[in-house]
This record gives structure tokens, C-alpha cells and sequence, in this order.
């Protein structure tokens, strides 16, 4: 095992410094290579880390710093646990199910009222603001509401209740691993 593959964390900041100035640009090409660049060593991490590579589709609102290394005790979760077939069956199904719901749920809503807030930012303030907000995407989904209200001088409502759903699909996804048996 190399420098490489026991620093992931590292290696996928480094990328995203180095994803930065690229994106920076004013020119396509930088900008392109960029992407490519932090896809592939996304991609590279998470496929060290024992994950799907589904997880990359994700990666404008994900980082995989948030994803713990599942290659070095994957193996004695999967045998040591449920091993009833017909039940273990129905719980891992009815847990999927519930997290899909979830997922759909915190996507859906979670990205709505963020690129909504990203807008709003974007119309009352400047370019430079609005990127620095998909920089950090997740304060601005945590605080989505609040930045509303505060631009326009009106409680939004609608956004509130979409990012009250979006909590609600975050349970969810929690409530099916813990039902598929997950750790």
C-alpha cells in the first residue's frame, strides 16, 4: 500500500486545489480539463475507498471526504451479518426501498432549494458571490431559508417547507440502512 492509496482524504483535496484555479479561468478548455481531471481522481478515490463509482454522480454536492474506507472491513460485515434468507431478504429489500424514497426526497428537494438560493444570491449580489456558494454548497443548503429570507425581506415559505422535506428524506436514508442492518 502506497503513500497514494493511505492518504485518499489528501490526494482528493489536493485535486480540488488544483480543480480550483482551473475553474477560475475565463477560457472553455482549462475549465474542461478541470472537470475531467477532478472526475477521474474522484472516480480513483472512491473506487479505493471500496465504494461504487455511482457515488461520482453526486460530485458538485459531494465530496468523497465524507465517505469512510469501506475495503478494510467489508468482508466481516457482510458474512457476520443476517444470515436468515427470507428475512434478511425482506429487510434488505424494504430498507432499499426506504432509502430510495429518501435519497429521492433529499436530492430532489436539497438541490431545488439550493440552486434556488444560489439564484437568489446571484440576482442580489454578483457572479463571484453566487460560485463562492456552490464552493460551498453544503452551508448554503444547511442555511437556504435563512439566505432567502434575508435577500428578499419575505419568509419563503415554499423553500422552508421544501427543506423541511429534504431533512425528512435525509431520516429516511438513515432508517433504511439501519433496517437493511447496516452499521
Amino acid at each position: 500500500m502506497n503513500w497514494f492509496q493511505r492518504h485518499l482524504n489528501w490526494i482528493w483535496l489536493f485535486a480540488y486545489l488544483i480543480w480550483i484555479p482551473l475553474n477560475a479561468s475565463r477560457d472553455v478548455e482549462p475549465q474542461i480539463i478541470g472537470a475531467i481531471f477532478l472526475l477521474v481522481v474522484s472516480g480513483w478515490v472512491i473506487k479505493q475507498k471500496g465504494r461504487s463509482l455511482w457515488w461520482i454522480l453526486l460530485m458538485p454536492f459531494f465530496s468523497p471526504l465524507w465517505l469512510k474506507n469501506k475495503r478494510s472491513y467489508r468482508e466481516l460485515t457482510e458474512t457476520e451479518h443476517l444470515k436468515g434468507g427470507l428475512i434478511r431478504k425482506a429487510r434488505t429489500g424494504t430498507g432499499r426501498f426506504v432509502q430510495i424514497i429518501g435519497w429521492l426526497l433529499w436530492l430532489g428537494c436539497g438541490l431545488y432549494i439550493t440552486f434556488y438560493s444560489i439564484r437568489v444570491i446571484y440576482d442580489a449580489f454578483d457572479l463571484w458571490l453566487a460560485a463562492l456558494a456552490f464552493i460551498l454548497f453544503p452551508i448554503v443548503y444547511a442555511f437556504a431559508f435563512f439566505i432567502d429570507w434575508f435577500i428578499t425581506r419575505i419568509f419563503p415559505l415554499g423553500i422552508f417547507i421544501l427543506w423541511l422535506v429534504s431533512l425528512v428524506g435525509m431520516v429516511m436514508v438513515y432508517a433504511g440502512s439501519r433496517i437493511r442492518g447496516e452499521e
